[in-house]
């Protein structure tokens, strides 16, 4: 079964635009990162493509002050995009974990996993754990 994705709307392009033009190409971060690419194949860094730029775009919640990937990104997206998760065709972009990442979460009291992340990125696992599988273990 398919996910049909709404058309955007002004408001919603706007919204993704706001999100991307903060986000750091690869080009940036390679320099510290060089096996970035590597690293998103593997799981461990979101990769979000984005149409308008032509290139892949990666939010800063998920490195740490060493530009390293913050280690629990790896079974966070496993778990975002396993069985239980966000896995559809229509996600091959990386935008339905950032609806995730960005959404206020009852479990983090109304604020979104992109702002608890950096600080507390244990505490967003366990959120991904309740609502996507708490038997799963990664």
């Amino acid at each position: 079964m398919s996910l049909q994705l709404p058309l955007d709307t002004p408001a919603s392009s706007a919204r993704r635009r706001s999100l991307y033009e903060t986000w750091e190409s690869a080009e940036t971060i390679i320099q510290e990162l060089p096996d970035l690419e590597t690293l998103a194949c593997d799981g461990r860094v979101l990769a979000v493509w984005v149409r308008e730029k032509g290139e892949h775009r990666y939010p800063g919640f998920q490195f740490n002050l060493d530009r390293q990937p913050i280690p629990q990104m790896k079974p966070l997206l496993h778990l975002l995009r396993g069985p239980n998760g966000l896995t559809d065709e229509a996600n091959q972009a990386g935008w339905l974990e950032v609806e995730w990442l960005y959404a206020p979460h009852v479990l983090l009291e109304g604020s979104s996993p992109a702002e608890i992340l950096p600080h507390d990125p244990e505490r967003v696992l366990a959120a991904a754990r309740e609502e996507f599988g708490k038997d799963h273990q990664f």
